[in-house]
């Protein structure tokens, strides 16, 4: 689907977060079930983020550096344990500037008759993989991935990017030791584009002082982030709205004090602090009282 049948309009990694995909079946068996997401290379990248040290659970015996390697060493080093038990190790850092889409966490293990969750540690909360996979006598990889923080509900931040630990759980059951050879996290990144130059501010083209008028503007971000809008009144004076979805219009009122002619334009910003160029102006005369009314008069 090359747009969200829900919309009609492109994708958004924050509905790409939110999927739910499946099948139906009937007499039939499914032995394995994914989604394939197209984007353009120029716009997203991927940084992935090495353990560098012990994190708030050691239960395993070994130490980070057994699960650092780039490529994995398998029997070489790891981790093991013949219980249950959680592993959280910290990550290296690294500055992200754009937007984060999302964190997937990369685990390998092999073992005997257990179930592996990869498990993160955000705001002092521990989550898991609401999924687990069984371990098996073979090497295997499992990633989960946490488009939105688990803890906010919202994207993630460069702080929480540089806080966050990251590790495995591993259930109880069966016999022998369990293995986890290598765990990272890869951080998605996409870069962020301006927001689109707002509509013209519509609203009274005369007024009187001291009086409040009322204008509106739109404007679009084109990877569909929140926007708020800032109007300049043209006399030093801004306003600022309430952040609101892309394409939906706002009205900020202002008043003059001092009679003269004054130029309006209105700016759109994003989520993430991109601005447009200010939009065209419109122009409001706003006349001394005496003038005012004998321009009612005329009428």
């Amino acid at each position: 689907m090359t747009t969200n049948p829900a919309t009609g309009a492109a994708w958004t990694w924050g509905e790409i977060a939110d999927l739910e995909a499946g099948i139906y079946l009937k007499y039939a068996l499914c032995s394995q079930l994914y989604v394939v997401v197209t984007y353009t290379s120029s716009t997203y990248s991927e940084t992935i983020l090495y353990p560098n040290g012990s994190g708030d659970a050691n239960e395993f015996a070994g130490s980070y550096a057994d699960v650092d390697e780039v490529s994995p060493d398998d029997s070489s080093t790891y981790l093991y344990s013949g219980s249950a038990a959680d592993a959280l190790l910290n990550i290296g850092t690294a500055t992200f500037a754009g937007k984060i889409t999302g964190v997937m966490i990369k685990t390998r293990f092999k073992g005997n008759n257990k179930t592996a969750y990869p498990m993160i540690r955000t705001h002092g909360t521990t989550y898991y993989a609401s999924v687990g996979l069984a371990y098996t006598s073979s090497w295997q990889d499992y990633y989960w991935w946490w488009g939105l923080n688990p803890y906010t509900g919202a994207q993630w931040t460069q702080a929480e990017i540089d806080d966050l630990q990251i590790g495995i759980h591993s259930t109880s059951g069966g016999s022998g030791d369990n293995y986890v050879t290598q765990i990272n996290a890869t951080v998605g990144l996409m870069n962020n584009r301006s927001p689109n130059t707002p509509s013209t501010p519509s609203g009274a083209s005369t007024g009187a002082p001291a009086t409040s008028y009322s204008f509106s503007t739109s404007g679009t971000d084109p990877d569909a982030d929140a926007v708020h809008y800032t109007v300049d009144w043209g006399d030093g004076n801004q306003s600022t709205s309430d952040p609101v979805a892309s394409g939906q219009s706002v009205i900020l009122s202002h008043s003059w004090t001092v009679p003269g002619t004054y130029s309006v334009k209105a700016k759109t910003i994003d989520a993430w602090g991109a601005e447009s160029s200010y939009s065209a102006t419109t122009t409001i005369v706003i006349a001394a009282p005496g003038s005012y009314a004998r321009v009612v008069g005329l009428f």
